[in-house]
């Protein structure tokens, strides 16, 4: 198979949301034997998928995707996927040839999410509508999503459900468990680092919570964090695994997702998980109640409580069915997506 993915953003392989799971997705796929090009406008040669074509386009969003539209109609790959909706897959929509098999990923639902973020812009509305017209499939990581693109007028017929997926294996090696509580992610309002005061409260006895992470509110949860002497907060870790494996609880406060990451990840490692009252969230305290508590956002109470909770429980949860988030199905469920033909 022949694929081209358009994606703005190459991640690295420590970045989270959809362009890791493309990244993750890529190298997979080229494992598999699979023709991987990718058209971005930033890439790190050091941690490209090895056996990738890449095609650098300019930095700036708009000639990006200027250049995608001059391009596009020379490309010969059967399948082109975008990982996220953006100006540029709505160039695609308009510009990609029709031999092609056009897949969008919607990364995020709510009012930051893919669709959300559109409807603020110039033409937002137009654009949706021609990307859904346009497109042969729309994936999307967790149920909740589907309602909010069939209100926006997406056929739900063209809308697959493929959750995200961790590599299990590079989890699943763990130590002996401390007292130490992670939040992972971005800090910034979407992933509810503002709260982590209020949450954290006046503490856990013999407990620390070590923040990871960067964003637009790292000064104040830095100056926070070294205000007290059970918290730390540092930047993000190329080998995450190796803070999941020491830890006993993952927090996660956030306002709005996809379907996280990092509470995949922090399963596989069998870590305990205090989450926010979100579908995708809900999703996940549905298919391992034994590891996910869901909290409201804003009752400082419930959190602590839950995390006082997580942090006495005397072994790591139940995660049976852990699979269904494994890299390797989430592989599998693409490139079935992929290989299709219309009838």
């Amino acid at each position: 198979m022949k694929l081209l993915i358009v994606c703005q953003n190459w991640p690295d392989a420590v970045a989270g949301g959809s362009e890791s799971q493309a990244f993750a997705l890529s190298k997979e796929l080229i494992k598999h034997g699979d023709q991987v090009e990718i058209w971005t406008r930033c890439h790190r040669d050091n941690v490209s998928p090895e056996g990738a074509v890449f095609k650098q386009l300019p930095r700036n969003a708009g000639l990006f995707s200027a250049r995608v539209a001059m391009t596009i109609r020379k490309n010969d790959h059967p399948v082109i996927f975008a990982p996220l909706i953006s100006s540029h897959s709505w160039v695609l929509s308009r510009r990609a040839p029709v031999s092609a098999r056009l897949i969008v990923k919607i990364g995020c639902g709510g009012e930051t999410g893919d669709v959300g973020t559109s409807l603020k812009r110039p033409w937002g509305r137009w654009k949706l509508r021609d990307v859904f017209e346009r497109a042969d499939g729309l994936v999307i990581p967790e149920e909740s999503i589907r309602q909010e693109l069939v209100g926006q007028g997406c056929p739900d017929s063209k809308i697959i459900c493929i959750p995200n997926g961790v590599d299990l294996a590079r989890f699943s090696n763990r130590s002996e468990r401390q007292n130490l509580v992670l939040f992972v992610g971005r800090l910034v309002h979407q992933k509810g680092s503002d709260l982590l005061p209020a949450i954290w409260g006046d503490g856990f006895d013999g407990a620390k919570l070590r923040v990871i992470g960067s964003g637009t509110e790292s000064r104040a949860v830095t100056d926070w964090a070294a205000s007290r002497s059970d918290t730390e907060a540092i930047d993000f870790a190329s080998r995450i695994e190796d803070h999941y494996k020491k830890a006993k609880v993952l927090i996660l406060p956030s306002r709005y997702e996809g379907l996280a990451n990092v509470l995949l990840e922090a399963l596989a490692a069998g870590l305990r998980i205090v989450a926010s009252d979100i579908p995708s969230n809900r999703q996940l305290a549905a298919d391992f109640p034994d590891a996910v508590t869901i909290c409201e956002l804003t009752d400082s109470k419930a959190w602590q409580s839950a995390i006082e909770d997580a942090l006495d429980a005397g072994s790591d949860p139940t995660i049976d069915k852990i699979e269904r988030y494994s890299l390797a199905t989430m592989v599998d469920l693409y490139k079935s997506l992929f290989e299709e033909r219309d009838q």
